[in-house]
Formats: C-alpha cells, sequence, structure tokens
C-alpha cells in the first residue's frame, strides 16, 4: 500500500475510503497452477478473472499476439497483473509506455490484497489508470500521449474482459479512436504555430505578476452568480436588446472578437476572454474602447494584444503542457489548468465554470451559418455564406432545419460535447443562441425567457470585481514579481549554454549528409557518435528538460512517424543510416529554430 500511496495517491485515498471490497459477485478461487485467481459472476455465468488451468500460458498466449515494436501498449484489464508482470519482463526497459486501464476499483483491491503488485507500480514505464469512464480514460490518454511524444500505439485487452465488459470496451474504443483523431490534428495546429506561441509565451511572460495577475485568484469567487458567454455568431443580433437590460442580473465574457460587436451596441463586458495567438486577436483588442472590461489571456496570445491592452489583465495557463509550467515551478506558484478546446467560447466556459458560476448562459454560439450568415454585425464580420471559400457542410440546426457548417464547427460543437459529458454540466449550462447546431445534453431556450428568470444580484457586481481584483493585486507582491525577473535572466542564462552545441549539431549533420556517399560507413558511425555526444550535452540543459523537449515534442512525433513508415521497406543499412540523419536533421534544424524565437523573444 506504500507503494500505491507513493505513485498514485489518488487511488490510494480511493481504497482507503473503500475499506476492503464488498462484491456478493467475487469469489477468490486458486487455479489448477496453484495461482491466487478471481472467479466473476456475470448475469447468469462464472468467468475465471484468469485462466483456470495455468495462469503462466495464458499470459505467454496473450503476450504472443503483442506487436512488440510499439513504444505505447494501452492495455484495458489489470486483473491481478499476471499478464503486466511478463510483459514488463520480456520488453526492453528504455522507450516504451505502458497504460493499464483497469475498470473495476474491486478488481484492483482484490489484487492489492492477494498478489504482490508492487513491482508494476514501481516500474516507469507504466501508467495506471482507474475509470469506469470512457471520456475520463480518453482525456486521460491524449494528455499522456501530448507529454509522451508517442509515435506507435497498440490496443490489448485482458481475454476475460472482453466477456465482462463487451459493450463498455466498445464505448471506451470509440472514444478512444476520436481522441486518437483529435491529437493529430492538434499535433497539426502545434506545428504550424509552434513558433509563433512560442515568442508570445516569452513575451507575455514579462507581464506575469508585474502588470497582470493569475487568473487563480478568480476561481470560485462567483459561486452561483449567473454567467453570459458571447460569441459571435450571427444569432447575436436579435439578442443584443435584450442583453443591453442585464441590468446587474449576471456577469458577461466576451468571446473573441464579440466584444467588437457588444461595443458597437453600448455594452461592456465584464471580461474579455482572448486566445488567438495571430495577430488577428491584437486589433480585436486594439479596438477596444472602454477599459473597465479586464482582458483574460492565455499565455501563447498575440503578444501585441497584451501590449496594447492598457486595462487591467489577467493571465491564465492551458491544460496542456507549455513553457508556462516550468515558469510556475520557478516562481514557486502552481495555478489551475483552462481546459483548452478548439474556440475561444468553449475557454471562456470553463473559465466562468471554474469561477463557480451559475446558471452559464450561452449566446452567439451558432456554430452555422444562421440565415447564411457566419458572424453577427460588426466592425469586421460581415462574411455570407457566398462569401466563404472553405468547404460547407449540411447539417441540421436545433429547430430540425438544414443549415450550413463549417467542418472546424462541427470539431467546435462536438468537443463541447464531450465536455460537457465529462465534466457533467448539462445542468448547469443553457444554450439561449436560439439557432445553430446545439450542444447534445445542453436545454435550449430563449434569451429573453432565461434573463427574466434570473433575479437581480443583491450586491453591485461592478464593485465586486473592483474589489476583487484590487485585493489581489495588493496579494500579488514584489517577491513574485521579482521572480518574474529572475526567471527571464536564468532562460537567458540557459539559452548560451546550449546556444553554440545547438548549432554545432546541426552543421554537423549537414555535413554527414552531404558528404555521405563519399563517406565510410565506419566514418558515418564515427560522425553520428558527436553528434549524439552534443545532444546528450543539450539534452542534460535545464531549459531542455523543463521546455524545449515538450515544445518540440509533437514536431518530433511527426518526423519519426513518417520515418517509421518509410524505413520498414528500406532494406539496405546505409540507405537507412541517410533517413534517420535525414530525419535527425530535419529535428534539429527545428529545435535551433525554435530556440533562437525564445532567445528573439527574450531579448525583443
Amino acid at each position: 500500500m506504500n507503494i500505491l500511496k507513493q505513485e498514485y495517491e489518488e487511488y490510494y485515498n480511493i481504497v482507503m475510503k473503500k475499506n476492503g471490497i464488498n462484491n456478493h459477485n467475487f469469489e477468490l478461487v486458486v487455479s489448477k497452477d496453484h495461482s491466487i485467481n478471481l472467479q466473476i459472476k456475470k448475469d447468469d455465468k462464472e468467468v475465471f478473472l484468469h485462466s483456470s488451468f495455468s495462469v503462466e500460458n495464458e499470459a505467454n498466449r496473450w503476450i504472443s499476439n503483442i506487436d512488440k515494436e510499439k513504444d505505447t501498449y494501452i492495455i484495458f484489464g489489470a486483473g491481478f497483473f499476471y499478464h503486466i508482470k511478463k510483459l514488463l519482463e520480456i520488453m526492453p526497459r528504455e522507450n516504451k509506455t505502458f497504460i493499464i486501464v483497469e475498470k473495476n476499483i474491486d478488481i484492483f483491491i482484490a489484487a492489492l490484497e492477494n498478489v504482490d503488485v508492487a513491482q508494476c507500480l514501481k516500474d516507469l514505464r507504466v501508467i495506471l489508470i482507474i475509470s469506469d469512464d470512457p471520456d475520463e480514460i480518453s482525456q486521460n490518454i491524449f494528455h499522456i500521449m501530448k507529454r509522451k511524444g508517442i509515435k506507435s500505439l497498440e490496443i490489448c485487452t485482458l481475454m476475460s474482459y472482453q466477456q465482462l465488459y463487451k459493450e463498455w470496451l466498445e464505448e471506451v474504443y470509440t472514444a478512444i479512436v476520436q481522441m486518437v483523431q483529435l491529437f493529430g490534428m492538434n499535433i497539426a495546429t502545434e506545428l504550424y504555430f509552434s513558433e509563433e506561441w512560442m515568442f508570445n509565451q516569452f513575451q507575455n511572460i514579462k507581464s506575469f505578476n508585474i502588470d497582470s495577475l493569475p487568473l487563480e485568484s478568480f476561481l470560485g469567487e462567483f459561486e452561483n452568480i449567473p454567467a453570459i458567454i458571447v460569441g459571435a455568431g450571427p444569432s447575436l443580433d436579435k439578442q443584443l436588446e435584450t442583453l443591453k437590460k442585464l441590468n446587474n442580473k449576471a456577469i458577461i465574457f466576451a468571446a473573441g472578437s464579440s466584444i467588437n460587436i457588444l461595443e458597437k451596441n453600448g455594452i461592456t463586458p465584464h471580461f474579455e476572454v482572448a486566445v488567438d495567438g495571430g495577430i488577428t486577436e491584437a486589433k480585436i483588442i486594439e479596438n477596444i474602447r472602454n477599459m473597465k472590461t479586464i482582458l483574460l489571456f492565455l499565455s501563447t496570445v498575440h503578444h501585441e494584444a497584451v501590449k496594447k491592452y492598457k486595462g487591467r489583465k489577467m493571465w491564465f495557463r492551458g491544460n496542456n503542457y507549455s513553457v508556462i509550467d516550468y515558469f510556475e515551478k520557478f516562481v514557486g506558484s502552481d495555478s489551475s489548468r483552462i481546459e483548452l478546446g478548439p474556440s475561444c467560447v468553449n475557454i471562456a466556459v470553463d473559465i466562468a465554470e471554474k469561477f463557480g458560476c451559475y446558471p452559464i448562459v450561452l449566446i452567439g454560439q451558432d456554430m452555422a451559418y444562421t440565415n447564411k450568415k457566419l458572424y453577427a454585425q460588426g466592425p469586421d464580420h460581415n462574411l455570407s455564406l457566398e462569401d466563404e471559400k472553405r468547404k460547407k457542410v449540411l447539417a441540421t440546426d436545433i429547430y430540425g432545419n438544414d443549415v450550413y457548417t463549417l467542418n472546424s464547427f462541427i470539431g467546435i460543437k462536438e468537443f463541447f460535447d464531450m465536455y460537457v459529458r465529462v465534466n457533467q454540466l448539462q445542468d448547469r449550462i443553457v444554450n439561449c443562441t436560439e439557432g445553430g447546431l446545439g450542444i447534445n445534453n445542453v436545454k435550449n431556450k430563449e434569451f429573453i425567457e432565461v434573463m427574466n428568470e434570473l433575479e437581480m444580484i443583491n450586491f453591485d457586481v461592478n464593485e465586486y470585481i473592483d474589489n476583487l481584483y484590487i485585493r489581489n493585486n495588493e496579494k500579488t507582491s514584489n517577491e513574485m514579481s521579482k521572480k518574474t525577473i529572475d526567471f527571464i535572466e536564468t532562460i537567458k542564462k540557459l539559452i548560451k549554454g546550449i546556444e553554440k552545441e545547438s548549432i554545432e549539431r546541426v552543421n554537423k549533420v549537414t555535413d554527414i549528409l552531404n558528404g555521405f556517399d563519399d563517406l565510410s560507413f565506419v566514418q558515418i558511425q564515427e560522425c553520428v557518435k558527436e553528434v549524439t555526444e552534443l545532444t546528450e550535452y543539450i539534452e542534460e540543459n535545464q531549459l531542455h528538460k523543463e521546455a524545449m523537449k515538450f515544445s518540440t515534442a509533437a514536431y518530433s512525433l511527426a518526423i519519426k512517424n513518417g520515418i517509421h513508415k518509410e524505413l520498414e521497406s528500406i532494406k539496405d543499412l546505409r540507405s537507412k543510416y541517410r533517413l534517420l540523419l535525414e530525419g535527425l536533421q530535419k529535428e534539429y534544424v527545428f529545435y535551433e529554430q525554435l530556440l533562437q524565437t525564445m532567445n528573439n523573444s527574450i531579448n525583443y
């Protein structure tokens, strides 16, 4: 139990609260090879967790069907860990990850009580997930894939689980397929924006705790205060008159460009949520006229947006791994992660949820061409169905009518569907868009009806927000500001520590490839050894361990995936070496570009 507490404290606490097994469908038995086993009653059948004859033979057969060349394995069914132990024994200790998913906490407790699982729990290759929620499992796996940079994947299932949990397994498989597709889209996004995001983050960090507060200080401070999340969809046009009469009934979050539409109509939101890393975001923020609105910005938002806004600002981190994790570790803080979705509205909803708001009311969230328009009327929002060049998809709106949309909007809707389901927010969110695609399990209501139902808040909302900001501004001490400055100086020193080696590594690989045909195999190996030594030196640097490793993971994964597919068809050893070196060259050039981007941003 000490190992469980040390490695998985969350599961340890659950096990301690359970205080043993109370399951009449379980019976401890002994297999014919004297292994402890579990007999489980399901419907009118008795199912053995492991073979009733030879647990070892069963484990060997199970392992024989596994592709040993994969780098990551998702294993459904920890059981009594017999098959896991065997697998860990025969697999290499390097570059392998085993994600073990156990659906039934009682089976896990039975394993703890009757067999020795300590070695499995301690093994650094093992990541244990105990859950029966398909969405929670898929999200956990998604974050593991992001963090680890997975190249190839295999799903394996303990044989008895096929009988015990067939329908559940089908649900989980579906959730994982959707997650893998999302993972692919996120990698593509990260590759495209990686340099821009890196530059933005280090520019924005310079303002953290100096002229902007951490959003953390507002979380939980708006318990049961209604929130209105405003998107820029075409249905917003008909909601504006009602919104003008809000009169201290809710707090307003403007998502992205909707703030320009609101201001044009004389409405000042309490918060503006800014997340886009492109220059368009800076233009949106530049057009804000009323500085009473508090800017809530993601760490990767375009740096000019943060610089140009002269009002109050608060920063937040996303639930992906980024440079901000290193920053917070350095300054000694650990703020909550905001769930990052494909749209600004997705993110604004999660902020409102973490603020404690109830209900959370959505308007202007069409995710479709309502009345053949893409956006509400505003300074930069006059795009119609005819103007749009992207491929349109025919869908069904909340009234059952045909409506055109985009694949990107369908992605936003699917994220909302999953987010509501996973966080069980179906009774907390109300969709008052009155048009568009709608969100599964979320009620659609008329905006004016919901506004009439809301009661006046018994204190001045604007005054409450002002006082909350002032109070937390005082808490963000000079010491925290100094730590932010110290962090920037530390990064400068760490960059200098590997700057020369990074350039040298790129040059060496390039030289090898340029002279490849004239070099002997021994000479190539000697040159590769020098490159390896440079890489080992770079990877010992704290900046690599805490930031660069994760910032380049998506690109490295994409390169390795491509090479892995090509290598299978190449038989000649020299040709394989050339292909590997070409892959390394791309990785090292990208690494060097990102390092220089970081350096340029720090010294900008």
